[in-house]
């Protein structure tokens, strides 16, 4: 069940940065989706590898590129929180409401 979710929050990251102007194979890879979150946040390359490889400081940052993202999409900080632990991914990959603004 956890394999079906986390496939499913892949795709639709990708399908979220595909509204972004990525191509949808950037979210769908795993670790390189990271790369892809913090270029749609608007961060720095150096992001990337702070966010997959130093503790706890890797939850500030992930916290800030997800409330940059959702800023991206128009939306507040439920949407933050959401895209947090991957849920919000979903909505905003899927959901015909969801635009991408920059």
């Amino acid at each position: 069940m956890e394999f079906l979710l986390a496939v499913l929050i892949f795709v639709s990251m990708g399908f979220t940065f595909q509204k972004a102007g990525l191509a949808i194979w950037e979210g769908i890879v795993p670790f390189y989706n990271v790369y892809a979150a913090t270029k749609v946040a608007g961060k720095a390359w150096w992001w990337t590898l702070v966010i997959l490889f130093i503790p706890i400081v890797q939850l500030v940052l992930w916290a800030l590129v997800c409330n940059e993202i959702s800023k991206k999409f128009n939306c507040g900080i439920i949407m933050t929180v959401l895209l947090f632990f991957g849920i919000g991914f979903i909505y905003l990959g899927f959901a015909k409401k969801a635009v991408y603004i920059g």
